[in-house]
């Protein structure tokens, strides 16, 4: 009966080891995520400069040859502290992700004209970091939902599984 107890409960600590392992991967993809999807706008809303760019030219670049995504692209002149920049910026804030929305991506560009004036943001430590819209499109967070849900489920068994083996402990002493 004692050796069935200790490998029930060698059993058991494995799994509590691959429990901490998915848990460890969950955060780290949760913490990659974080820092470059959610972080590079939190820093842009907080410490960008608002100035005005003229747009030279925009595009709608596209990816792939199958299944084909795009972006919208313009290049943006703008002056800041009396030094003059030219600069290409995504339609999508600081993301340069590509989509397989075209339609939303020809939207959006037809929402700014070559020759026009809009305001733009740039970053005051890096003159040469702009955007000429903010992220509008958040769709990239919903990735977070997935290990979100792993976490919570993984952590209830992982405690569940911790009390198991810490009432077979001490009922086998």
């Amino acid at each position: 009966m004692l050796k069935w107890d200790t490998i029930q409960t060698s059993s058991r600590i494995l799994l509590i080891l691959a429990q901490c392992l998915i848990l460890i991967a969950c955060v780290w993809y949760i913490e990659s995520f974080y820092f470059n999807n959610i972080y590079p706008d939190q820093y842009a809303k907080d410490n960008f400069l608002q100035t005005d760019c003229f747009v030279i030219s925009k595009m709608l670049a596209t990816k792939g040859r199958v299944i084909k995504s795009y972006r919208s692209d313009f290049w943006v002149n703008y002056n800041v502290n009396n030094t003059q920049y030219t600069e290409k910026v995504s339609g999508n804030g600081l993301d340069i992700s590509f989509t397989r929305n075209r339609l939303e991506q020809e939207n959006l560009l037809s929402q700014f004209s070559v020759g026009g004036s809009y305001l733009c943001w740039y970053d005051k430590d890096a003159p040469y970091r702009v955007m000429l819209v903010m992220r509008h499109n958040w769709l990239s967070t919903f990735p977070l939902m997935v290990p979100s849900v792993i976490i919570v489920i993984v952590l209830y068994y992982l405690l569940m599984n911790l009390a198991l083996v810490r009432n077979e402990i001490r009922r086998n002493r």
